[in-house]
């Protein structure tokens, strides 16, 4: 066909002999869509998130897990960072080699 495109659905392109289509990585096309990582299944991209984050509801972007609001978590206070935490003691207290637990100094 002529003036057809070359893409289409991110699913196939236009082969080298410019007549059949050809099956397209859907990762290998602006990430399949995906913030961080795609991973292709059944020849549609699904999105994954790095350890401490998790899929926003467009099932794309990534998003901050707030893992202190997980309960026992940090034995004191917790500081959540994207994609993380940090354990902190009150005054007078030390933080033990577990980065959880806080200790009497």
């Amino acid at each position: 066909m002529k003036n057809s495109a070359s893409v289409v659905a991110a699913r196939y392109r236009l082969g080298r002999d410019s007549r059949r289509c050809e099956v397209v990585d859907p990762c290998q096309v602006d990430n399949g869509g995906c913030q961080h990582r795609c991973e292709a299944m059944d020849r549609r991209p699904q999105c994954t998130c790095p350890e401490g984050l998790k899929l926003a509801d467009d099932q794309r972007n990534c998003i901050d897990v707030d893992e202190c609001q997980m309960p026992g978590i940090c034995s004191q206070q917790c500081r959540n960072t994207w994609g993380s935490y940090t354990c902190l003691c009150n005054t007078g207290y030390q933080l033990g080699t577990d980065h959880k637990s806080c200790y009497s100094k």
